[in-house]
């Protein structure tokens, strides 16, 4: 997916959480609604943040596979609130763990 997608890695990851939910009956009430999962734009502007970038977005995945798991448990709120923290920061912080 992360390939696929060109490094942009979250918007195809966050639409496929929502989905999986929806499939798997954890999502409910919003059969023919359209929901807005938002995220900030992952912003490079300098060569150090495109070094953060291809490390913790590119060279490995921004989310291990435990998070994964965990992310795919999330109600389509706790979903939409994470997608709004994904950064390059974040990233980070999580890797340093």
């Amino acid at each position: 997916m992360a390939g696929q997608s060109g490094g942009h890695y979250c918007d195809p990851l966050i639409a496929f959480m929502a989905v999986y939910n929806a499939v798997k009956g954890n999502y409910t009430g919003f059969e023919g609604k359209f929901e807005d999962i938002t995220f900030p734009y992952l912003y490079v502007s300098s060569p150090a943040d495109y070094g953060d970038y291809d490390k913790y977005f590119v060279k490995q995945l921004p989310f291990t596979a435990t998070e994964l798991v965990e992310m795919s448990k999330l109600t389509l709120d706790d979903l939409k609130a994470a997608a709004s923290r994904i950064s390059i920061e974040d990233a980070a912080s999580r890797a340093a763990k």
